[in-house]
C-alpha cells in the first residue's frame, strides 16, 4: 500500500493542515449548532432544575472512565505509534495488528470498569453530587447506569477515530460528532412526545454513541482495516502505549477530579447551578472546538511525523504557524462572545421554562469563561507537542498544578460570587496552564518563533479593539431602531453586530497583509476547490530564514 501521507514537508503541510482544520472546523461548527439546539431543547423541556442536574451529574462517572481509558491512551500514544508503523516502507500489516490489539485491550478495560462503575454508582454519586436528596439520587443512579453503554461504544469508536486521524482521513471522523448529537436530539424529542423522563434522553445518548461508532468503523474498514483477533498484553507497542498512558492518566485524573469538584461545589449552591454551569461551558466550548481543537487535531499527525524524523526545525514552523492561525480566529470570537454573551444565551437557551433570570446568570458565567478562550484554544496544540515526542509526564504535572489552582479558587470565589466564581477560577487556571505549557514547549523545541507570533498579535489585538468598538456601536444602534422583545429581534441584533465587527476585523487584517489571513484563504481554496499548493507564502519565506 502506498504511503504518501508520510512524505510531508513544511510548505505543503501548512495549507494541508489549514484545509483539514477548515473541514474539521466546519463540521465542528455544525456539531456545535446541533449541540446548542440540543441544549435549547433540553432547557425548554426541563428548565434549569432537578432533571437536568440529574442528567449532568449522571454523566460525570461514565465520562470519567471514557476520559481515562480512551483519551488517556489514544490522544497520548495511539496516533504517534500507529503513524510510526504506517510510515514503514514494507507494509501496513503492523499498523492494523496494533489497532486490533488496542481494540481488544481497551474494550476489555472499558467493559470491566463500566460494570464496576454501574455497581458502585450509588456511592459514587453521593460524592459527585452531595447536595442531592435520596429521591434525586435514585433517579441519577438509574440515568448514570444507562450512560455506561455509551461509554463502551464511544471508547471503541475512538480507536477507529485515531486510525482516521493518523491517515488524515478527517471527513467521517468529523461527521461522527454530528451523529452523536442527532441521537441525543432524538432522545429529547421522544421524551417530549412520551413520558418526559430524563431516562429517555439518556437512551438518546446511547443511540448517538452507536451512530458515532458505526460511521467510524466504516471509515476504518474503507481505509483497509480488517478485524482479526489479537490479544497480546506483552506486545512492545502495547507496553509502550501503556507506559505513555501512566502520566497521561494522572493528568486526566486531575482534570476529571477538577470537574467533579466543580460539580460538587455547584450542587451545594442554588438549584439549577449545575445546569447553568454546564450550559455556559457548552456555549464557550463552541469556538474552542471549532478553532483550537480542529487545528490541533489537523496538525497532530504531521507533528508526529516530524517528531519521528527528529525534524525540530519543521516542528517549530508547524507549531508556530498553527498557534498563529488559532489566535487569528480566536481573538475576534472572544470579542464577539464577550460583547454578545446575553444575546447568545437568550437565543440558544431562552425557550420554554428557561427564563430571563436563568439567562442573566448563564450569561455572567459565560463571560468569565470567555476571558480565557485564547488559553483554552492553544492548550490542545501545546499538549500535542509533547505527545508527538511521546512525552506525557510534563502535561500531566502542569495539569495537576492548574487543577489545584482551579479548585482552591473555585472554593473561595463560589462563596461570594456563586456559579460565576467557579467559571472565573477555571479561566485563571487555564491561563496558568497555557503559560506553563508554553514554557515547556519552548524549552523542548528551543523556540516557537515567538517574535513572529508577537508581531502577528499586534495586528490581531489592534483589529480586535476596533472590532469591539464597531460591534458595540452596531448593537446599540440596532436596539435604538428595533425593540428587543422577540426572539428574532435578539437574533437580528446579535447577527448584525457580530457580522459587522468580524467584517471590520478581517478588513484590517487584509489592509495590514496578515499572513494568517492569506494562509487561511489558501487553505479554504485548497479544501473547497482542490487547487494544488504551489507557491511559498510570504510567511513561509520569512520563516525559512530561521
Amino acid at each position: 500500500m502506498k504511503k504518501t501521507n508520510c512524505n510531508t514537508t513544511p510548505p505543503k503541510a501548512a495549507p494541508a493542515i489549514v484545509g483539514a482544520a477548515v473541514l474539521l472546523g466546519g463540521t465542528a461548527l455544525a456539531s456545535r449548532v446541533l449541540g446548542l439546539i440540543r441544549d435549547r431543547m433540553l432547557a425548554g423541556t426541563f428548565g434549569a432544575g432537578v432533571d437536568l442536574d440529574i442528567y449532568y451529574a449522571a454523566f460525570r462517572i461514565p465520562d470519567l472512565i471514557f476520559t481515562f481509558l480512551v483519551l488517556g491512551a489514544l490522544s497520548a500514544g495511539f496516533i504517534p505509534l500507529f503513524t510510526r508503523h504506517w510510515c514503514k516502507e514494507d507494509s501496513s500489516k503492523d499498523a492494523w495488528r496494533f489497532t486490533n490489539n488496542v481494540l481488544h485491550i481497551l474494550g476489555a478495560c472499558l467493559v470491566g470498569l463500566s460494570i464496576l462503575g454501574a455497581i458502585f454508582t450509588p456511592w459514587i454519586l453521593k460524592l459527585v453530587a452531595p447536595g442531592f436528596d435520596d429521591q434525586t439520587l435514585v433517579q441519577a443512579v438509574s440515568v448514570s447506569r444507562i450512560m455506561y453503554i455509551s461509554t463502551a461504544l464511544l471508547g471503541l469508536s475512538s480507536v477507529f477515530g485515531g486510525v482516521l486521524q493518523s491517515l488524515k482521513r478527517f471527513t467521517l471522523y468529523a461527521i461522527a460528532p454530528l451523529l452523536y448529537n442527532i441521537g441525543i436530539i432524538i432522545g429529547v424529542l421522544v421524551a417530549q412526545w412520551t413520558t418526559g423522563s430524563i431516562r429517555i434522553v439518556a437512551w438518546g445518548v446511547v443511540l448517538g454513541s452507536l451512530l458515532h461508532f458505526l460511521i467510524q468503523i466504516y471509515g476504518a474498514a474503507n481505509a483497509g482495516w480488517r478485524y482479526h483477533f489479537v490479544w497480546n498484553w506483552k506486545d512492545s507497542d502495547a507496553r509502550e502505549l501503556i507506559s505513555m498512558m501512566g502520566p497521561r492518566l494522572l493528568g486526566l485524573a486531575v482534570s476529571q477530579v477538577n470537574l467533579i469538584v466543580m460539580t460538587a461545589i455547584a450542587s451545594l449552591l442554588a438549584v439549577g447551578s449545575i445546569t447553568v454551569f454546564n450550559f455556559a461551558n457548552n456555549i464557550q466550548f463552541v469556538p474552542i472546538g471549532i478553532v483550537g481543537i480542529s487545528f490541533a487535531i489537523a496538525a497532530f499527525p504531521t507533528m508526529s511525523e516530524f517528531a519521528n524524523k527528529k525534524d525540530t526545525k519543521s516542528m517549530i514552523k508547524i507549531v508556530s504557524r498553527t498557534a498563529r492561525n488559532i489566535l487569528f480566529l480566536i481573538v475576534p470570537l472572544t470579542v464577539i462572545f464577550l460583547a454578545l454573551r446575553a444575546q447568545i444565551v437568550r437565543v440558544v437557551l431562552g425557550a420554554g421554562v428557561f427564563g430571563w433570570n436563568e439567562t442573566i446568570i448563564t450569561a455572567n458565567v459565560l463571560g468569565f469563561f470567555v476571558i480565557s478562550l485564547f488559553a483554552q484554544a492553544l492548550i490542545p496544540l501545546l499538549v500535542r507537542v509533547f505527545f508527538a515526542y511521546k512525552n506525557t509526564s510534563i502535561p500531566a504535572i502542569i495539569a495537576l498544578i492548574s487543577a489545584v489552582i482551579n479548585i482552591v479558587l473555585a472554593v473561595m470565589w463560589s462563596k461570594t460570587m456563586g456559579v460565576p466564581g467557579i467559571a472565573l477560577a477555571f479561566s485563571v487556571a487555564s491561563i496558568v496552564q497555557l503559560i506553563l505549557l508554553w514554557i515547556g514547549a519552548h524549552r523542548k523545541l528551543g523556540n516557537i518563533n515567538e517574535d513572529l507570533i508577537l508581531k502577528s498579535l499586534v495586528t490581531m489585538v489592534g483589529a480586535g479593539i476596533v472590532c469591539s468598538i464597531v460591534l458595540q456601536a452596531m448593537k446599540e444602534l440596532f436596539a435604538a431602531v428595533f425593540p428587543l422583545t422577540t426572539f428574532f429581534a435578539v437574533l437580528g441584533q446579535g447577527l448584525v453586530a457580530g457580522i459587522s465587527g468580524l467584517a471590520v476585523y478581517l478588513i484590517i487584517a487584509w489592509v495590514f497583509k496578515s499572513p494568517e489571513l492569506s494562509l487561511l484563504a489558501s487553505g479554504l481554496k485548497r479544501k473547497l476547490f482542490k487547487k494544488p499548493y504551489i507557491a511559498e507564502s510570504a510567511d513561509e519565506a520569512i520563516e525559512s530564514s530561521y
